[in-house]
C-alpha cells in the first residue's frame, strides 16, 4: 500500500530528492516487512512456565511497530504530496501503468494464495484497489494532462491509510485494556445461560476479554439454585461451554458454587 501511493510522488522522476525519498520508503518497507514477520513467528510460540497465556500479543506489538511507521509514511506522502499540487510536475504515465498492471497481478496473485488467511487476504485486496486507483489515474493523466490527478489521489490514500492505521491503533489498545470484544454483549450472554439453565441462580465474577483480539477468555461463577451432584455438574458444564463456543469464546474456566456453599459463606 506503502509503495503505490509513493508511485503517485515519484512517478520514476529522477530529480535527487525524489530519489532519497524513494530509498527511504523502500527502507520503510522492508522495516515493516521485516518486523511483521518477526513478531508473527514470534507468536506463534507455544505458552511456557514464564509465558503462560503465550506469546500470541507478540503480534499486537508488531502491529503497533508498523502503524507507526504507517503514520510516518502517511504525514510524509501527505508532505510532498501538497508541495507537488503547488509545484507540478510532468508524470511519466506509462511508467505508473506498467507499474500498476504488475502490481494488480502481483497483489491478485498473493490474495488467492491468502483466501484461507482472512485478515492479511483482505489486506492485500486493499492493496489490489490500491493499485486499480493508480492505474485508472495515470490514464486519466494520459488522456487529458490533468496532473494535478496524481497529488490529489496520493493525498486521498495516504488519508484512507490514516483511516486504516487508527482502527488498528484501536484495537491494539482495546486488547491492552482487556475490553470487552465489539462483537460480545456480556448482559446478554450472562441472561442467554441463565435462562436456558432452570439449575443457575446467578452468573458472578463474569469476565470476557481478549489478550490478542483473536482468543476470547471467559471466566465466572455459577451460582447453583441448589445442590447438583457431580454428573449433573459436568452436564451443565458441558451445556454452557457449549453455548460460550458458538459466541467464539475458546477459553472458558467455570467455578460452580452449589446452595450449601453460599450458605457456608453468609454464616
Amino acid at each position: 500500500m506503502i509503495f503505490v501511493n509513493y508511485l503517485n510522488i515519484l512517478n520514476v522522476n529522477f530529480k535527487l530528492e525524489l530519489t532519497i525519498l524513494f530509498v527511504i520508503i523502500i527502507l520503510i518497507i522492508l522495516a515493516i516487512v521485516c518486523l511483521e514477520n518477526l513478531f508473527n513467528k514470534k507468536s506463534k510460540q507455544k505458552p511456557n512456565n514464564k509465558y503462560s497465556f503465550g506469546y500470541s500479543r507478540y503480534k499486537l506489538i508488531g502491529k503497533f511497530f508498523t502503524s507507526i511507521l504507517l503514520l510516518i509514511t502517511s504525514g510524509i506522502i501527505i508532505y510532498f504530496a501538497i508541495n507537488r499540487i503547488k509545484n507540478p510536475l510532468n508524470i511519466n504515465y506509462d511508467g505508473m501503468i506498467i507499474f500498476s498492471i504488475f502490481g494488480i497481478l502481483l497483489n491478485a496473485y498473493v490474495a488467492y494464495k491468502l483466501k484461507n488467511d482472512k485478515e492479511n487476504n483482505y489486506n492485500t485486496m486493499i492493496d489490489v484497489y490500491g493499485w486499480l486507483i493508480v492505474l485508472i489515474s495515470s490514464i486519466l493523466i494520459k488522456l487529458f494532462k490533468i496532473f494535478i490527478i496524481d497529488p490529489v489521489v496520493a493525498i486521498i490514500m495516504a488519508l484512507y491509510m490514516l483511516y486504516q492505521t487508527y482502527k488498528y491503533l484501536n484495537k491494539i489498545f482495546n486488547a491492552i485494556m482487556e475490553k470487552v470484544p465489539a462483537a460480545l454483549n456480556i448482559d446478554k450472554i450472562q441472561n442467554d445461560i441463565i435462562i436456558n439453565n432452570s439449575n443457575i441462580k446467578e452468573i458472578d465474577n463474569l469476565n470476557i476479554w481478549s489478550i490478542d483480539n483473536k482468543n476470547i477468555y471467559f471466566t465466572g461463577h455459577i451460582i447453583l439454585n441448589e445442590n447438583l451432584d457431580y454428573k449433573k455438574i459436568i452436564e451443565l458444564k458441558n451445556n454452557i461451554k457449549k453455548y460460550l463456543n458458538e459466541q467464539n469464546i475458546n477459553h472458558i474456566t467455570l467455578e460452580f458454587i452449589n446452595k450449601d456453599e453460599i450458605k457456608c459463606k453468609t454464616k
